[in-house]
């Protein structure tokens, strides 16, 4: 939920409230999740390289549709199978093929955090494949404004965005609250800022769509810290 590589101490504290919820209770599942949430480490209040992980990318389209307001008519949806070679993201609900999810738990990536002993699970599904299948995934659910089909099919509310769209930094710094909890890097920004003035102001919905895309394969999004 919070990082790939936790440290020590921090599982040795999660652990704890596991034994014993301060109420002499062992294995309160709330009082875990609490711990694990709001520990120090997880907060960002303990300087720790380490304290992150990639989004899994069907962690990022949920993301997307609670932020955008997806509905359907019919109150279902059709999520179902999104591990498609072509326009997938390698994952599906419910679908994992293992008690470990769908990737290994003590993955390493080989370079740079294989050398420093690091494990980056998620990397596991993360292949050229994948990576091209979920650009394509996102590029479509955008431009679509929605996924699914017939009564069931999950519409993206555009209009919030739209409003502000007259105003690249505005909209920009919008999504930056939105989908990156304020941490957007400063080039990042400017990129999206340039991507939004390089559409004309009158054409609001390409202009929204065109920052969505980018902001659904920034670095800066994929990677939660």
């Amino acid at each position: 939920l919070v990082t790939s590589n936790p440290s020590p101490a921090y599982v040795a504290r999660v652990s704890a409230v596991f034994a014993d919820n301060g109420a002499g209770v062992r294995g309160d599942l709330r009082a875990v999740v609490r711990a694990i949430l709001l520990d120090a480490e997880a907060r960002g209040d303990v300087p720790a390289a380490t304290v992150a992980k990639q989004r899994e990318p069907v962690i990022r389209f949920a993301q997307f549709l609670r932020a955008l307001g997806a509905r359907s008519r019919n109150g279902a949806n059709p999520i179902h199978e999104l591990d498609s070679s072509d326009d997938g993201l390698g994952q599906s609900p419910l679908l994992a093929p293992t008690v470990f999810n769908f990737f290994l738990p003590a993955f390493k990536p080989a370079g740079q955090l294989e050398r420093a002993g690091l494990a980056a699970p998620e990397f596991q599904i993360t292949t050229e494949t994948t990576v091209v299948a979920s650009l394509n995934f996102f590029a479509n659910l955008f431009e679509r404004k929605g996924y699914g089909w017939d009564q069931s099919r999950l519409e993206l509310d555009y209009a919030p965005l739209m409003a502000m769209a007259d105003n690249a930094r505005t909209l920009a710094s919008h999504l930056d609250r939105l989908f990156f909890h304020g941490r957007m890097s400063i080039p990042t920004y400017e990129r999206l800022v340039r991507v939004i003035e390089s559409v004309d102001p009158s054409r609001r919905e390409r202009r929204v769509k065109s920052a969505l895309i980018i902001t659904a394969l920034s670095p800066d999004f994929v990677i939660q810290k």
